[in-house]
């Protein structure tokens, strides 16, 4: 929330303590985003690409949340997942601290 941009290549990864479907909205944000729900093996799940941010007076925050339970959920710039052609049942790498 409160962010001006994001830089390319990079994201902010959510990760959650159940397994569970993850809601997402874009109260607060300033520019369009691509998100990415994982599971525990990191396959995604689910995906909403270009989703824009609500205007700053309206009261309804649209939420996302994909069909299946994540564990994860990677926020990217708008673009991301046409750029890399992702889909749905793609794995991600990444590793934790």
């Amino acid at each position: 929330m409160f962010r001006k941009s994001l830089a390319q290549g990079q994201g902010m990864l959510f990760i959650f303590e159940r397994l569970e479907r993850q809601f997402f909205y874009m109260k607060n944000m300033n520019f369009p985003l691509d998100i990415l729900w994982l599971d525990a093996h990191k396959k995604i799940v689910g995906m909403v690409k270009y989703f824009q941010p609500e205007p700053p007076n309206d009261q309804e925050n649209r939420a996302l949340a994909p069909l299946a339970a994540a564990l994860y959920a990677l926020e990217v710039n708008a673009g991301f997942c046409d750029k890399y052609k992702l889909q749905v049942g793609d794995k991600v790498e990444f590793s934790l601290p």
